[in-house]
């Protein structure tokens, strides 16, 4: 009977040791432009640079929205958030509901130990807390911003910036000195530690490079002078960042995880429209859409379209690069495949990834793509096959967005910045995108 135990364990142990370790980046008001193997030649991201060399990058990569809390929301379920009622910020502040599975609770029945580690923004009310569901381990903050030099050991309604710090559900101090990206990190390699005897997920979502931009003088050093003021602290920024993502992938290597381990980069929208003398110059932003229009909080391209990229040295082959657009959908069912668990697949709004990336199956994961924020008026945008439809409700004031002469039609394949509206020219189109949209909107707006 003893040796019985024995086998039953080992053989445990041996399907736990096939299960990947999943990493998952997550940064934060972070462009397409940001990263240098976009070919943006002032941005120093080596680390992340190599996940992308080393593994997929996703030429048409989308976040879930283009504002935080919904992004976090939609990428953490797989679903599209609309469907349970996160749609702007103040919503996600309000929580996931339960009824809403997120990836480190999905991951549980294979054995997984999950750790989050920085900026929540998906609730601050006990229930809501990263521990309460599914993260066995938490080091960071509950709502969507925080100073990265200074936190308060209670909270201030009115100066949620300097919010507690919290590991799992007890407040910490913060030392004079500390600089948040970097304890971040800390917490982070720490878990790999404790935990490298079993498989895990690490959500690793940096505040980096949200408001307020702060950065130690060693960072600020290594970007030269002569870059813009602006998009020099930004980098700086990045910089701290990318060298937190370097110690992650470095203890991974150091305990012999990094081959049988995916590690996800990407961020929850794009630049944001901070640091701008001229708007339309770009050498004036302290973030980079590298010609794509809009920005944060918008959905042309710039607000939605994003680094993404993946490595996965076991099972994906490096230097590849990926052209169908994806979306930060895709993840949860991704990750629940690699570890072998079965669902269904109208339990997600994505789609696995791992049989395009495998190459067993050929073409689109998607054939048709939503976004729709509202907050006051609305955007949104649908995506199908080469054909986007936008509206930005900066471009309009009517409550009836749909039937506003503000609509823009591109064909992102002859032109991805979206310069050319072709609405007039081609109603037939139009209409063919605008009616898909009010169907989606049917079934998933609350």
């Amino acid at each position: 009977m003893k040796f019985l135990f024995s086998l039953m364990g080992f053989v445990a142990l041996l399907r736990a040791a096939d299960k990947p370790n999943i990493v998952l980046v997550f940064a934060d008001d972070m462009g397409w432009g940001d990263v240098a193997y976009h070919g943006v030649e002032d941005a120093q991201t080596p680390a992340i640079d190599a996940i992308a060399k080393g593994g997929v990058w996703f030429e048409q990569g989308y976040a879930a929205a283009s504002v935080c809390g919904p992004s976090r929301a939609g990428i953490l379920t797989g679903r599209y958030q609309q469907l349970f009622g996160v749609v702007t910020n103040g919503d996600a502040d309000k929580g996931i509901p339960k009824s809403q599975k997120n990836i480190a609770e999905l991951l549980k029945p294979a054995g997984y130990k999950s750790g989050a580690f920085g900026k929540w923004h998906l609730g601050s009310k006990k229930g809501q807390f990263p521990n309460d569901r599914g993260f066995d381990t938490f080091y960071g903050f509950h709502f969507g911003a925080h100073d990265y030099y200074r936190a308060d050991k209670k909270l201030n309604k009115k100066k949620k910036g300097y919010a507690p710090i919290y590991f799992n559900q007890d407040i910490v101090d913060y030392k004079e000195g500390d600089y948040l990206t970097e304890k971040i990190t800390d917490h982070a390699v720490e878990f790999i530690e404790e935990n490298k005897d079993q498989p895990f997920f690490m959500y690793v979502a940096y505040n980096s490079v949200h408001s307020p931009w702060q950065v130690p003088d060693e960072y600020l050093a290594r970007i030269p002078e002569s870059v813009p003021a602006y998009r020099r602290l930004f980098l700086a920024m990045v910089l701290a960042m990318d060298d937190g993502v370097g110690r992650i992938r470095a203890k991974l290597k150091e305990l012999n995880l990094d081959e049988n381990t995916i590690f996800v980069f990407t961020t929850d929208n794009g630049s944001p429209k901070i640091g701008n003398k001229k708007p339309n110059e770009g050498q004036y932003r302290m973030s980079m859409s590298q010609g794509f229009r809009g920005y944060k909080g918008d959905t042309y391209e710039g607000g939605i379209r994003v680094p993404f990229c993946m490595s996965w040295p076991k099972k994906i082959k490096s230097g590849n690069k990926f052209e169908a657009p994806v979306i930060a959908y895709d993840l949860a069912p991704t990750f629940l495949s690699a570890a072998s668990l079965e669902y269904s697949t109208k339990q997600f709004s994505g789609k696995d990834l791992l049989p395009y990336l495998e190459d067993e199956q050929k073409g689109r994961p998607h054939e048709t793509l939503f976004w729709h924020r509202h907050s006051g008026l609305d955007d949104y945008a649908v995506r199908h096959g080469d054909w986007k439809l936008t509206y930005n409700d900066q471009e309009g004031t009517s409550k009836d967005f749909l039937k506003k002469v503000h609509l823009k039609l591109f064909n992102l394949k002859q032109d991805p910045y979206e310069k050319k509206d072709l609405a007039d020219s081609m109603p037939e189109k139009l209409q063919q995108l605008k009616q898909l949209y009010f169907n989606w909107h049917e079934t998933h707006a609350k």
